[in-house]
């Protein structure tokens, strides 16, 4: 990271940000004006603020350089040689759909298995993804050291899409399915809880997507 500095690049681009001094080397380029992206292991996309802070990064330094955080989640898309409607799962529906936005009555999809996709039912993947936007108060807020909920919860007044909600909007779509959705988005904070109802497993170990940049 030293080296490429002195080349006085215009993006840095890191496969990782795993210790303290990758990470404050990474965060001083961008105070110093250069974009620089990453990748850092965390839950989701308000997750890379207090993982930053947990290699060492003050939270001003935080607040000065990030510009945004992406989570991702890759699903398996529902073959559309073999898929056909479904009436939706209903106890699914209400783990993955609490506040009941999504209708109940509503056609979702599943592949019933062929030899194009193995008799697996999906073919291909797709992304979903949770961006965390950074406005000024959000930037305050990183910088005051507020807890994850909190910052957490003016992303989604900012206009955060959560990753579930992401993932059930593509199942709305035919894209991919609610068993899919559930057990890729299963292990967060926010859906620990709910998930329990049904034993879902965890999904371990997504990328967080950082852009930082001098501000």
């Amino acid at each position: 990271m030293k080296y490429i500095m002195r080349q006085d690049p215009d993006v840095i681009m890191l496969g990782e940000i795993r210790d303290c001094e990758t990470a404050t080397t990474a965060v001083q380029a961008a105070l110093t004006g250069h974009m620089v992206i990453s990748t850092l292991h965390t839950n989701d996309a308000v997750g890379a603020v207090q993982r930053l802070a947990d290699l060492g990064v003050d939270h001003f330094k935080i607040a000065g350089s990030l510009l945004g955080s992406v989570a991702q989640r890759l699903l398996r898309c529902v073959c559309e040689n073999c898929k056909r409607e479904i009436p939706a799962n209903l106890n699914l529906l209400d783990v993955l759909d609490p506040e009941g936005n999504v209708p109940r009555d509503t056609t979702f999809y599943r592949g019933e298995g062929c030899k194009r996709c193995l008799g697996s039912g999906f073919a291909g993947r797709m992304p979903i993804f949770e961006i965390m936007p950074i406005n000024s108060e959000i930037t305050a807020a990183i910088e005051a050291g507020v807890p994850h909920s909190k910052l957490e919860d003016m992303a989604l007044a900012a206009g955060m899409i959560p990753l579930r909600q992401a993932g059930v909007e593509a199942a709305l779509a035919g894209k991919t399915s609610l068993e899919e959705v559930y057990f890729k988005t299963s292990g967060d904070r926010r859906t620990s809880d709910s998930d329990t109802k049904l034993g879902g497993r965890r999904d371990s170990d997504p990328n967080v997507q950082v852009e930082s940049a001098a501000g």
